[in-house]
């Protein structure tokens, strides 16, 4: 038999060459019909697993209808008012042997998730540890319903039914319950990151020690809530009722907090740090020992508010005058504040200048001089951001002499700790003479008296002090601190006091650098001192 030939039309128009056996087009053909087949064969298979899983959801689906219609059955023989209301069933009521019934609902750890049943009716069942993530549940009535650690998360619970259900250590993280009714519900440790609970009802709810963090709860009523220990962060709480709620060691960092209603709410120790607060209602609210840093307190309603112990670092402390008179009734708890030399303001200096007038007409010394510090410090900073260079001049040197060696009266005992740092500093300076002693640069020498006792008289015996062992770096460090208090004359010099605690009678000078340099420390040493001396004797006014 002839071997194959390729067999060609010549005269056809666009004719190509055809190969017997070539699957019509060589290699690239076979590659293509085989990734075809291959593809074929994957969705053949992704559609069979799909059945799969969808009339094992079909099954799912329809046990869990029947054991709802059993439930429902069971439900309707408690139709006497003392087990049924409109409200929901009370399961402290229900007798034993009714919760016993096989046909009262028990979906305890089954794997529900997606599933879509709105509107089920599933009041006083048992759903501890239900996976329901994912699961369309709008209108759902799970009212007495034990859920505790079910996993809910980003199911779909909006307008649902849930009064005083359990659903301690539950996981909602991302679930949507907007409209949902959760009052005397029982959310202790639930962990609700990103929830959306907007217009919820939570009031007498129990959400101690519950992460709400990045949660939505816009006009939710939270009244008389249980909230201590629970995790707020950066949470929408705006327009929100929280009168009379337990918020105590709750985390509030940079949660909004605009025209929430906190009246009478208890905030110990709760940290408030970077929160927005804009016609806040406060009032009446026990604030003891939180931290309020870097908050707004423009427009807020602070009528009997307790502010014992709080932390005032960063306030912005610009109250519009009604606030602020109201705020000024309160007085002695706000003098108990902490830190309020640290507090600051944006645009207007008045209301710190209006508090500063009615802590001193009460007597409060240290609470004025926090609040000059306050407001020294703010202009100042203002002055350098907008000021003229010469008015930058003055508030620079205003840093330096009177900001940071005593914050204006402030702080009148950062002198003494000053000058002790300066005789370490300098210490470590003087040691340079001690291990390289020079004619050029400056010695330090020790002066010593031959007699007995010290007179003009006496001999007087000089030597170049060298370092050659630990003993001798310390005479640094004694030079430092004598070089610190050389404060007086002939007659009287503070240093005499400390030179007789020597085992020996001598004095220590300074030649060239050395010598100016102790002298250059000596009159920072003056200042400071004098700074607080008049302090203490209130005879300067910032």
């Amino acid at each position: 038999m002839a071997a194959h030939r390729d067999i060609a039309d010549p005269h056809a128009t666009g004719s190509r060459t055809f190969r017997p056996g070539g699957g019509g087009g060589g290699p690239l053909g076979l590659i293509r019909i085989w990734v075809l087949r291959v593809a074929l064969l994957a969705g053949a298979v992704l559609i069979s697993c799909a059945q799969g899983v969808l009339a094992q959801q079909g099954e799912a689906g329809r046990a869990v209808r029947k054991i709802v219609a059993d439930h429902i059955l069971w439900l309707a023989e408690l139709g006497d008012p003392k087990f049924l209301d409109a409200a929901g069933i009370d399961s402290g009521l229900i007798p034993q042997e009714k919760m016993e019934d096989p046909r009262r609902a028990d979906l305890s750890g089954r794997d529900l998730v997606n599933l879509r049943y709105p509107g089920v009716v599933l009041r006083a069942a048992e759903l501890s540890g239900v996976k329901l993530s994912g699961a369309q549940l709008a209108g759902a009535n799970f009212s007495h319903a034990i859920m505790g650690g079910a996993l809910l998360s980003s199911a779909n619970l909006q307008d649902a039914q849930m009064r005083q259900v359990l659903l301690s250590k539950a996981d909602l993280r991302d679930a949507n319950l907007a409209g949902a009714d959760l009052r005397g519900a029982n959310l202790s440790g639930a962990d609700l990151r990103g929830a959306n609970l907007a217009g919820a009802g939570m009031a007498g709810a129990n959400l101690s020690g519950a992460d709400l963090r990045d949660a939505t709860l816009n006009g939710a009523d939270l009244q008389g809530a249980d909230l201590t220990q629970a995790v707020l962060a950066n949470a929408g709480l705006e327009l929100a009722d929280l009168r009379g709620a337990q918020l105590i060691d709750a985390n509030l960092d940079g949660a909004g907090l605009k025209l929430t209603n906190l009246e009478g709410a208890q905030l110990f120790g709760a940290v408030l740090d970077n929160a927005f607060l804009y016609d806040t209602n406060l009032s009446g609210a026990d604030l003891t020992g939180a931290s309020l840093r870097g908050i707004n307190l423009f427009a807020n309603k602070l009528h009997g508010t307790r502010l014992d112990d709080v932390d005032m670092t960063g306030v912005v402390f610009e109250p519009n005058e009604a606030y602020l008179a109201a705020l000024a009734k309160n007085l002695d708890s706000l003098a108990r504040s902490k830190n309020l030399g640290l507090m600051t303001f944006y645009l207007d200096a008045r209301p710190l200048r209006e508090l500063r007038r009615a802590l001193t007409r009460e007597g409060y010394k240290r609470q004025v001089l926090e609040i000059t510090y306050a407001l020294r410090r703010g202009l100042r900073q203002k002055v350098s951001n907008e000021g003229s260079l010469p008015e930058r001049l003055v508030s620079l040197m205003q840093y330096f002499f009177l900001e940071l060696p005593i914050e204006y009266g402030a702080s009148p005992y950062r002198p003494f700790g000053i000058i002790c740092l300066l005789v370490v500093v300098f210490g470590f300076v003087y040691m340079v003479p001690l291990l390289r002693p020079s004619e050029r640069f400056g010695q330090i020498w020790k002066v010593t008296p031959q007699g007995r006792f010290f007179s003009s008289n006496d001999r007087i015996r000089e030597e170049v002090l060298r370092a050659g062992n630990l003993r001798g770096l310390l005479m640094a460090f004694w030079f430092s601190f004598l070089a610190a208090f050389n404060i007086g004359g002939k007659i009287f010099n503070m240093d005499d006091l400390f030179i007789h605690c020597q085992r020996e009678e001598y004095h220590l000078r300074g030649t060239r650098w050395v010598r100016s340099i102790a002298g250059v420390q000596a009159l920072i040493s003056i200042y400071l001192l004098v700074l607080t001396l008049l302090v203490f004797l209130e005879k300067v006014a910032f």
